[in-house]
């Protein structure tokens, strides 16, 4: 592959992997602002701790979370290496 190529792709899966980890990031505190309001809520948060025996609701980490923490994190390593393969495999200059 031409180190053009390779390095836009590199680019290209870094910026996929920071899109993922925004995303995992705003479902999880998305989740905790949920949980939190539960708890605060005077009604639902007595019926819940009633229901759970005194115990508060607490934020879990959802699904979203976790496959695009996981998909992030091989996009940015297939990312970095795509770049680091394209940088070095540049054609020499002549003088």
């Amino acid at each position: 592959m031409d180190h053009r190529v390779m390095k836009w792709l590199g680019v290209t899966l870094v910026m996929t992997a920071c899109a993922l980890f925004f995303v995992a990031w705003n479902e999880y505190s998305t989740n905790a602002a949920n949980a939190r309001a539960m708890n605060e809520n005077p009604m639902f948060g007595a019926l819940t701790r009633m229901a759970n025996g005194g115990v508060e609701v607490e934020p879990t980490t959802p699904d979203t979370t976790k496959y695009c923490g996981a998909f992030g994190l091989v996009a940015l390593i297939a990312g970095l290496g795509a770049l680091r393969i394209g940088l070095r495999s540049q054609p020499e200059t002549a003088n």
